[in-house]
């Protein structure tokens, strides 16, 4: 028989650890943000936390496990802002493309941390790793989304010439986005919106007609 948890201030151990966890991701992102993840030591997240180090060890046993759950964790959020745009849209190929492009600018100029995690992904073989199954999952979104509302079946050469297209249009808005969000880009956010908005279309209409 279970020995059952007891609860202080109304909340059981496992909610108590969740809400460390949470603290320290959100400590760690906040590192990653002021000074990248060569900063990312245990007493610097604790610290920036508020949380004693014994608290790291019970979520995060190895530094990379933190980085991972930091990567995965702002993925998540821009899925979930990017699916629920999706879903309160008009089903118009320019309205759902403002709409989803500034939703994703919105979550990144919102959080700034979020530009410089995107930055430092390029280059450390933990948020690489992240940042591959990230951009596959959004390649399938952009993909499925855009041959639904354009109203084209599937077929072999209509996926291939889909996840081309898809794959130019989610390089070139990383980078975009990248250089905007570091300030080398001088675009207001609705000009920046309109101009990803124009590539899309584009790009988009080139797919249609190959198809």
């Amino acid at each position: 028989m279970a020995t059952p948890t007891r609860a202080y201030g109304g909340l059981s151990a496992e909610q108590r650890q969740a809400e460390r966890r949470a603290r320290l991701l959100d400590a760690a992102l906040t590192v990653i943000g002021e000074d990248g993840t060569a900063a990312l030591t245990v007493h610097r997240v604790c610290r920036t936390a508020g949380l004693n180090e014994r608290y790291y060890y019970e979520s995060f046993p190895e530094r990379d496990d933190l980085v991972r759950a930091v990567a995965e964790d702002a993925g998540s959020r821009l899925i979930l802002a990017l699916t629920a745009t999706i879903a309160t849209t008009p089903d118009d190929p320019r309205t759902q493309a403002t709409a989803v492009i500034g939703a994703g600018i919105d979550l990144f100029s919102g959080d700034p941390r979020l530009g410089r995690l995107m930055v430092e992904s390029a280059g450390h073989p933990v948020l690489s790793e992240v940042r591959t199954g990230l951009t596959t999952a959004l390649l399938g979104m952009i993909v499925e989304r855009g041959l639904t509302t354009l109203k084209i079946e599937h077929t072999p050469q209509v996926d291939k010439d889909a996840t081309f297209a898809a794959t130019l249009l989610l390089g070139g808005m990383i980078e975009v986005l990248t250089a905007w969000t570091a300030g080398t880009l001088q675009l207001d956010r609705d000009e920046l919106v309109e101009r990803c908005v124009e590539v899309f279309l584009l790009i988009g209409d080139q797919a249609v007609r190959r198809s």
